[in-house]
């Protein structure tokens, strides 16, 4: 609640500044907010389970061996980083959940963050951010729009500055 009100704020006295209206501001405010969460386009990570190769338990877990192997197929272009902000990010644990402190906490390998309009127009869940490949095919769809900026552990391996 507390940023909605800064942003409202902040919403206000740029209106004023420009001498428009605050219902127009507050509007395309709120179509880029909203364009911003929409995603691109669909993307499905290669399911590795069932390859010879692949460790997966009875519920269809990636054991973190699989998962940085599905991390470096996703991420093709630059797999080393990526398994290294995965790394930073939950040690490959396709359980951790962070950010608990704050309104929208972080879940899985890549810790999204499950915001508001990721529920809405992507139909997040905890549940779907728990689940490695759901988790790693949505961090593709981020990096796709964002690169690697989102995550903090980018710049903590000086991945972005």
């Amino acid at each position: 609640m507390r940023y909605i009100l800064i942003s409202a704020a902040v919403i206000f006295t740029a209106a004023n500044a420009l001498n428009t209206d605050a219902r127009e501001v507050i509007t395309l405010h709120t179509d880029v907010a909203v364009a911003a969460e929409v995603p691109e386009a669909e993307y499905t990570a290669p399911d590795p389970c069932g390859l010879i190769d692949v460790v997966c338990d009875d519920e269809r877990q990636l054991d973190r061996d699989a998962i940085e192997r599905l991390i470096r197929e996703t991420f093709p272009e630059d797999p080393d980083t990526a398994v290294r902000i995965a790394h930073c990010e939950s040690r490959l644990d396709p359980s951790r959940v962070g950010d608990t402190h704050t309104a929208y906490s972080s879940y899985g390998v890549f810790q999204i963050r499950l915001l508001p309009g990721r529920v809405k127009y992507a139909g997040l869940t905890a549940q779907k951010l728990l689940d490695a490949r759901q988790n790693i095919a949505y961090a593709r769809k981020i990096y796709d729009r964002f690169g690697w900026r989102p995550w903090t552990c980018a710049r903590i391996i000086s991945a972005v500055e």
